[in-house]
């Protein structure tokens, strides 16, 4: 694919390309019955001396998560321990981390798949802490979405991450959910990442403590 344009952001133009073909490739599943994906995996431009390979990481989580990488052992024997801890609701923590897969392999659905993840956990509080209408009978004066609030608040309270739970998940969420979506650039693909694993990592720490 050769474009006359002048690069600026290498990340955006290769998720945008990815969508792009990824669409028509859909078109084609949809006729054989296959599965089929579309990675890109390297963009070059010799004139103007790009050449960016692509590996199946997301930069700014691997920078973050150097420590992590270095014990991975370590980091996979906790989260297990977790679910073993937990093991009536830890259905709901194993699909968190698949959308959050998904969320890396399909930049144009990138914040559906976040928030998708982060509901998971939020319907994990719903178990684990007993939030429904068992314990929280409704009344008059509670509106009908009243226990999902109290869901909310209980994975804000264990997280302390209300900036990152309202930045994004109306625009890039809600959208992509009524098949409106907005475009996303590879710096705001990127913060929704950084926003999406802090609540994950809070929300394991929590656990952690509460389990002891």
């Amino acid at each position: 694919m050769k474009s006359e344009e002048i690069v600026t952001d290498i990340y955006t133009l290769k998720n945008n390309i990815q969508d792009l073909i990824q669409e028509e490739v859909s078109l084609i599943s949809y006729i054989y019955g296959n599965g089929y994906f579309v990675e890109i995996i390297r963009i070059s431009n010799i004139d103007n001396l790009i050449d960016e390979v692509f590996w199946v990481d997301i930069p700014c989580i691997a920078k973050r998560n150097v420590a992590k990488i270095s014990s991975v052992d370590k980091e996979i024997n906790t989260i297990h321990d977790i679910l073993n801890k937990n093991i009536n609701n830890s259905h709901y923590l194993r699909r968190c981390f698949s959308e959050l897969n998904k969320a890396i392999r399909f930049p144009i659905d990138t914040g559906f798949h976040c928030y998708r993840a982060i509901e998971s956990i939020r319907h994990f509080c719903w178990i684990k802490f007993g939030i429904n209408e068992e314990n929280y009978p409704k009344n008059q004066s509670h509106k009908s979405n009243y226990l999902e609030v109290l869901q909310w608040k209980k994975l804000q309270d264990l997280t302390w991450c209300k900036r990152e739970f309202d930045s994004w998940k109306q625009d890039y969420a809600f959208n992509a959910r009524h098949w409106n979506h907005i475009t996303i650039s590879g710096q705001q693909r990127e913060q929704i990442f950084l926003d999406t694993w802090k609540i994950v990592d809070k929300f394991l720490e929590s656990l952690i403590s509460i389990d002891k």
